[in-house]
């Protein structure tokens, strides 16, 4: 692995005398979950098999975000689909209660309804295009 992949930390801790009286060390990889071939290596010398054990680790942690980031994106659809569902449903069902209080004789009502009711859904497409426009644009 390269050292650009790298990062090693060394502090002392200085006593009272300026003598070090603790040292610390930390090497961290900073490009994945999985350790460069000299370390599994290392972890292989001392328990045999730790490295294949480490890589099915890593196997296994992936695979289960993938599991968890599908199910969001599942969820997400499903919810985005029954806000549709159910925002037509309004929408129907205020359409039709302008329309029927336009035919019973009450036609400023039933304009102020349907009036209402189109603004609302015209409103909600233009905010949900700015929306996607603007998420596309910062990709």
């Amino acid at each position: 692995m390269s050292k650009k992949h790298l990062k090693r930390t060394d502090q002392a801790v200085i006593g009272q005398r300026g003598k070090p009286v603790a040292v610390t060390s930390q090497l961290s990889y900073q490009s994945g979950p999985i350790p460069s071939p000299e370390t599994l290596a290392g972890y292989n010398a001392i328990v045999p098999g730790a490295a294949e054990r480490i890589l099915a680790m890593a196997e296994r942690q992936s695979a289960h975000r993938m599991g968890l980031e599908s199910n969001v994106i599942q969820g997400d659809l499903r919810r985005a689909s029954a806000g549709l569902w159910l925002g037509g449903l309004v929408a129907v069902f205020a359409m039709a209660t302008a329309g029927f209080m336009a035919w019973a004789g009450h036609p400023v009502s039933g304009t102020i309804i349907g009036g209402g009711t189109l603004a609302s859904l015209v409103g909600t497409f233009v905010y949900g295009s700015q929306i996607k426009r603007q998420d596309q644009a910062k990709r």
